[in-house]
């Protein structure tokens, strides 16, 4: 009895154990697949993300603001070299340039039509928000983790912090490209020839398109330092000579009376820590409901002078700093510094008054998205085992709050809306009668363009 027993179970074990090293084996294949290709799964939903939140961005695109009116028409009339050193305000933004020449030079090449012009511009803009998405995906280093980290990061960048004016246009691209030049300084500096001089082309383009990212020096002479790295050492000099140049655009344009921005109105100590708690640090944590309650309550409780604001910055501080315990060593100093050097220099630099951005979550938020996103990555951060246990479900608890908001608002959040003006209407009643001006998004604003020769 035991032997037929036995002979007669043998045949199903021996058949079940075959169909479990068959899955296995589908896992182990698929594993293998995904493990090689991932990252490059996290790009296209990325790019499948940018696309669903505003189509029209992409079927019907049109300029933005400056990126029209001043910049595509400078390209427009001037020669390409003209068109690509183009400085405004006191400072030279070369990605805009670059992409609006390249429209320009393609319409009068005859490679494309003055319609499809847009969709150069919005092609340069796509590109830097997936470099973000690139640089975490591929990241090397320790902070990212596996892919869940890295999924998280990609989610703060794309709809964590206020990107209404910012999105797809390269005349804001360098908003993107400061946090870009944050990302960097994670990265070890020793790398593959290749990885070092895309970082070298990566951090000039950063530098010369916005000056805020050029005040970043501190942390990479502080990490080549450190470090004694060649590599490191040649990233800080790429960062110091784009200091030096946007350094020279404002002086050359104080030197022959350029008007610039008034970029000093408003400016006091309590409505700059005003500013940097409500937009830096309760709309990207706690959403934009909570940012206007927290002025309504400034306001309730005595307004916004000199004493409420160094409470504030008080207040703050004693937040980075509990934060800042949380973060492993190699990442806190680039963190926590790029997002006091960023938030300080974004503010202070800011167009207009700065009470105005007190009005609403979403008033100039160029100058706070770079900032906001920082304060999520610090959240992300402290989420880890070496953090302490409160510290860590806290800040995993506010991120996946933050992050919820910015995804719930993902679509509606942006400022586009139906009734824009299409630019493909605006080229034909121009072609019609070429003294007519283009409008383009948002509006007001429009785009003077002289007739072709």
């Amino acid at each position: 009895m035991p032997a037929r027993h036995t002979a007669g179970v043998e045949p199903e074990e021996s058949a079940a154990s075959e169909r479990a090293r068959r899955a296995a084996g589908r896992v182990t294949t698929a594993a293998r697949w995904l493990g090689e290709r991932w990252r490059w799964l996290l790009l296209l939903l990325a790019a499948a993300a940018i696309v669903v939140r505003a189509p029209v961005y992409f079927s019907t695109p049109s300029f933005w603001a400056e990126e029209g009116a001043v910049h595509f028409a400078i390209a427009w009339q001037r020669p390409p070299l003209a068109a690509l050193t183009y400085q405004r305000a006191g400072y030279l933004n070369l990605w805009v340039n670059l992409a609006t020449t390249a429209a320009a030079w393609l319409v009068r090449a005859g490679a494309i039509s003055l319609t499809h012009a847009p969709f150069v511009t919005v092609a340069f803009a796509l590109a830097v928000q997936l470099l973000l998405v690139a640089l975490i995906a591929w990241s090397r280093s320790p902070f990212w983790g596996g892919p869940g980290r890295r999924i998280v990061g990609i989610l703060a960048v794309l709809a964590g912090a206020m990107t209404d004016e910012i999105w797809l246009t390269a005349l804001n691209s360098q908003h993107w490209l400061v946090l870009a030049s944050v990302l960097l300084l994670l990265e070890p500096p020793d790398g593959g020839r290749a990885r070092r001089w895309a970082t070298i082309v990566i951090l000039l383009v950063i530098g010369l398109s916005s000056p805020v990212a050029a005040v970043l020096l501190p942390l990479y002479a502080w990490r080549a330092w450190r470090t004694g790295t060649r590599s490191a050492f040649e990233q800080a000099a790429v960062v110091a000579l784009c200091l030096l140049v946007q350094a020279w655009c404002l002086w050359s344009a104080v030197q022959t009376g350029e008007p610039l921005p008034d970029r000093a109105k408003g400016l006091d100590l309590g409505v700059f820590a005003a500013v940097a708690w409500m937009r830096t640090l309760v709309v990207p944590m706690l959403g934009a409901d909570a940012a206007r309650r927290f002025v309504w309550l400034l306001t309730r409780t005595g307004g916004i002078g000199a004493l409420s604001g160094i409470i504030l910055l008080a207040l703050e501080a004693a937040l980075l700093a509990w934060l800042a315990r949380g973060l492993a060593p190699g990442t806190r100093v680039f963190l926590l510094g790029g997002y006091l050097l960023v938030t300080t220099f974004s503010l202070l630099a800011s167009i207009g008054t700065k009470a105005l951005m007190l009005n609403n979550a979403t008033s100039s938020s160029r100058y706070v998205y770079a900032p906001g996103v920082l304060v999520l990555f610090m959240l992300l951060g402290c989420v880890r085992p070496g953090a302490g246990r409160l510290r860590a479900l806290a800040c995993a608890l506010l991120l996946a709050w933050g992050l919820g908001h910015g995804l719930a608002g993902y679509r509606s959040s942006l400022r586009w809306r139906a009734w824009w003006p299409l630019w493909h209407e605006q080229v034909q009643t121009w072609q019609r009668d070429p003294r007519r001006v283009l409008m383009i998004w948002p509006p007001p604003w429009y785009v003077r363009l002289t007739a072709p020769a």
